[in-house]
């Protein structure tokens, strides 16, 4: 079975089927970018939606504009599970990780 969902883009799909869904979200930090997971919690009918994150941040994103630039992946229980029994370490980078692992991730 495969590890990552079809790509998708977030305006073509309709908010029951995006509510609910993980994610991982890139955040430009001073040294690059780290990745946080969540979930998808509702959408505000403008092409938002709030997405609470596993470390209890919620915060309304255009999960479109996101995506195109490559700092949202969307999530499967595989692909989560895959990368949280990797060693905990601020340089590894999970996409790359991933990536090595021979899992597909949709960016």
């Amino acid at each position: 079975a495969p590890l990552a969902l079809p790509p998708v883009c977030a305006d073509q799909m309709v908010a029951d089927i995006v509510i609910g869904r993980r994610v991982s979200i890139a955040w430009s930090i001073h040294h690059g970018r780290a990745w946080f997971d969540g979930t998808v919690d509702r959408a505000y009918g403008t092409g938002r939606y709030l997405v609470k994150f596993d470390d209890g941040d919620e915060r309304p994103f255009d999960l479109t504009k996101f995506e195109k630039a490559g700092s949202l992946i969307w999530l499967t229980n595989d692909v989560e599970q895959e990368l949280q029994t990797q060693p905990d370490s601020s340089e590894q980078d999970p996409i790359r990780q991933a990536q090595r692992e021979g899992l597909e991730l949709i960016r």
